[in-house]
């Protein structure tokens, strides 16, 4: 759910359970289906399917990188703070 993602990030709170961002999405879904995703043997494969909620699409790996790049976004941000940021950044 994206939109729920982003309107928590944009009320400038800070997820420490884990609960609002698109990360805690994808790991509750890994998560309660016991990592079965993340145990591929093909590079063709893809570690989670994606689906946004209240949009359109078809995940045909565009979604995938979407949300990997999302994940990577909120990763860097003050909304989930699970990284801490060098001097050298």
């Amino acid at each position: 759910n994206r939109k729920k993602a982003l309107d928590f990030a944009q009320s400038d709170q800070v997820d420490s359970k884990g609960e609002h961002t698109i990360f805690s999405q994808v790991k509750k879904k890994l998560e309660s289906s016991k990592h079965r995703g993340m145990h591929i043997n093909s590079a063709d494969k893809k570690a989670w399917f994606v689906k946004f909620i209240g949009e359109y699409a078809l995940d045909e790996g565009g979604l995938f990188r979407e949300s990997l790049s999302e994940i990577c976004t909120e990763l860097k941000s003050h909304v989930l703070p699970l990284l801490l940021q060098s001097k050298n950044q």
